[in-house]
């Protein structure tokens, strides 16, 4: 049974606009009584609320209740000034609530981005190219707990009205991940895309794990390719602080013979398990695949990685599984209530469900928060790879260079990317020009930027396949992490305010990185800000000559020293250390007017942390140029600069200065009588 509210609300949601939203009842207490005189749906958005509201205030879901009673008596006695204000004993304190609001139940359509190319092929492009996925329920017209409000699955059966006529694209999921639906999609992404085309038979690589099933058992084994091609699949994963079982120089006649299944841990199992599952002889994993302790056989398999991800058919992941002992095909968390509602042609074409709460709002997005994208060596697998196959938390998902795909949603759909703070994911050689490739670059490093490194040298060889794969496209000369095509850019990094109060996402180490003038060497999470999306530069310095000496055989690998030579203007100030405008609380280092010392010229960054008290810094500064943001700001950039000690004219870098608005245009007229002069920085 559905209320009449209920039945007037889903039958009217074709054709609705985005950000669609109606008043379902006036106040909590219309929708308990709806729920408790037998409206199905009213029962599953009072549980939904109920259940949201108590994680949010740390109540249970008895005094979830008791608060949402006393805020419709606070409205009441707002709305026709009673007095009497007599309650039960153990209601909720109303102490927080500091102004009457509506308390009206709200319900809200969440849409998604169906992919265009597919839209096209099918009636989706008769509705437009938003789908409704999500429905979200509001309590009061302005207030949630951290303005955050819960959602539920609103799904609809294939072929219905409310898929073709509605654009309800969500669908019913099962406990399990359906392995037949992630072929298909496979299948259609090789038959179908055009931007995700690639080598029907490609070269394998050095060492791939056959999945041949030996003797009748689920065991496998190690082969040497030499030479051979085929259709491979590859694994991208956490290690996890236990050590798995690997591959060493001592095992590798042994793993050529036989691995026992049983014996793998529980992740490679599922990786195994489904590879097969896809019908899928050969799987590459790196413990397995790469012989551990040699650093010669880690560096040339470092330097295929592009082509290792690049030519496999998918990637398998599990975002959730911090290390090998998790696994990822575990069944989903149960659905806790499920409606059926009539769309008015069949008696059950639209499912409401509800996984649990959730706390991130936006929905159909990547588990970006999870073990697995924290990890730095995971981007550059899932830039590379052609098809990525997770097996999420609570859904299984596809994402391709050309659309992402679901499990709980009938069409492909488009990811908006800057919801989530990742790279956009993109075939570097169909870039249009090397200034959108360098751009592409920089974006990848300020997703990497806070990403978590064990090993402190990994920070260049773990993009080294990414680096490959711009210099194939660009034929740019690779300078530790920066392309002296795109010095300029590549030089205006900074580590931001805000970075020093949090971990540093590589471990600590003596070992030499990277040059100084190398994002490579920030100690901390960096970032290029406004800069990153620069496009166009206009430089002050000359290059005049630039070396990076390579520690190993990767030439985008781990470095043993490099420099660059330039020829440029160069001034020494005093940094004042101020009050930040921006936070309270925080302090920024300026460079301020000589004339005019209320007059804030540029921010300054260092490289290094200080403390809060720290007086005031004489720093040289090093003119590097001036720069036009997309939204045509123009903002300058000078290098911090120290001297070493080591030489004449020999400098590192300690810090960035810049400019934040138009604001700065004083700040390049402190260079401007200055002589150039030759510098070499380290």
């Amino acid at each position: 049974m559905i209320c009449d509210k209920c039945s007037h609300l889903f039958r009217g949601l074709g054709g609705q606009p985005l950000g669609w939203r109606t008043e379902h009842y006036s106040s909590y207490a219309e929708l308990n009584h709806s729920a408790n005189t037998g409206c199905g749906v009213c029962a599953i958005f009072e549980r939904v609320l109920l259940e949201y509201y108590a994680h949010a205030l740390c109540l249970t879901t008895d005094e979830a209740k008791i608060y949402h009673q006393d805020y419709d008596e606070a409205e009441s006695w707002e709305n026709c000034s009673e007095t009497d204000a007599s309650s039960s004993s153990d209601a909720m304190s109303l102490s927080n609530i500091t102004e009457a609001e509506p308390t009206s139940f709200f319900i809200e359509l969440l849409f998604c981005d169906i992919d265009p190319t597919f839209a096209s092929q099918h009636a989706y492009h008769q509705n437009g190219l938003q789908g409704i996925n999500y429905v979200r329920c509001r309590l009061r017209d302005h207030y949630t707990p951290d303005e955050v409000y819960p959602f539920l699955d609103i799904s609809s059966l294939s072929g219905s009205p409310t898929l073709s006529q509605w654009n309800i694209v969500g669908k019913k999921v099962s406990p399990d991940p359906d392995l037949r639906l992630a072929q298909h999609w496979i299948d259609d992404c090789r038959k179908n895309h055009g931007s995700c085309a690639q080598l029907s038979d490609p070269p394998l690589p050095t060492r791939v794990l056959d999945l041949t099933a030996l003797d009748d058992t689920l065991d496998l084994r190690l082969m040497v390719s030499s030479g051979k091609t085929g259709q491979y699949a590859t694994l991208s994963h956490c290690w996890g602080t236990t050590y798995p079982i690997v591959l060493t120089l001592d095992t590798l006649e042994q793993f050529q013979k036989r691995i026992v299944f049983s014996e793998l841990q529980p992740t490679f199992r599922d990786a195994v398990t489904v590879a097969r599952s896809l019908k899928l002889r050969f799987l590459w994993i790196d413990s397995l695949c790469i012989i551990q302790k040699s650093s010669k056989d880690w560096e040339e398999q470092c330097a295929r990685m592009a082509q290792i991800y690049k030519n496999a058919i998918v990637t398998l992941a599990g975002p959730a599984a911090a290390g090998c002992n998790t696994g990822f095909l575990h069944s989903r968390p149960a659905i806790c209530q499920v409606t059926e509602v009539s769309d008015g042609a069949k008696p059950d074409n639209i499912t409401l469900s509800h996984y649990g709460f959730n706390e991130d709002c936006e929905v159909l997005l990547p588990e970006h928060n999870s073990p697995l994208a924290k990890r730095g060596w995971v981007l550059q697998e899932r830039l590379l790879s052609c098809r990525i196959l997770y097996f999420g938390s609570s859904l299984m998902y596809l994402e391709c260079f050309q659309n992402v795909r679901f499990e709980n949603c009938h069409v492909p759909i488009t990811w908006n990317y800057q919801k989530t703070d990742m790279v956009t994911k993109s075939r570097i050689e169909r870039l249009q020009t090397d200034s959108d490739r360098f751009q592409y670059w920089r974006h990848i490093l300020e997703t990497y930027s806070p990403m978590l490194l064990t090993k402190p040298t990994d920070r260049l060889p773990a993009l080294s396949g990414l680096a490959s794969e711009i210099k194939k496209a660009t034929n740019a000369e690779y300078l530790a992490g920066v392309w002296r095509e795109d010095l300029i850019r590549g030089l205006a990094w900074c580590i931001p305010s805000y970075a020093w109060e949090e971990s540093s996402p590589v471990v600590p180490s003596q070992d030499y990185i990277a040059p100084s003038w190398s994002w490579a060497a920030a100690k901390h999470r960096f970032t290029l800000g406004s800069f990153a999306n620069c496009i166009s530069a206009v430089g002050d310095i000359d290059i005049a000559k630039s070396q990076v000496s390579l520690a190993g055989l990767d030439r985008f690998g781990q470095v043993q020293d490099g420099f660059i030579e330039v020829q440029g203007r160069t001034k020494s100030v005093v940094l004042r250390n101020l009050p930040d405008r921006c936070v309270p609380g925080r302090r920024m280092f300026c460079v301020q007017s000589e004339d005019d010392q209320s007059d804030v010229l540029a921010r300054y960054s260092p490289d290094c942390a200080y403390p809060a008290d720290q007086a005031d810094l004489e720093v040289m500064l090093l003119y590097l140029g001036h720069y036009l943001t997309k939204n045509e700001k123009i903002r300058y950039a000078a290098l911090g600069i120290k001297a070493t000690g080591g030489g004449q004219d020999e400098y590192r870098r300690i810090g960035l200065a810049y400019t934040e608005l138009d604001e700065g245009y004083e700040f390049p007229k402190m260079f401007e009588s200055l002589s150039r002069r030759k510098l070499r920085i380290v």
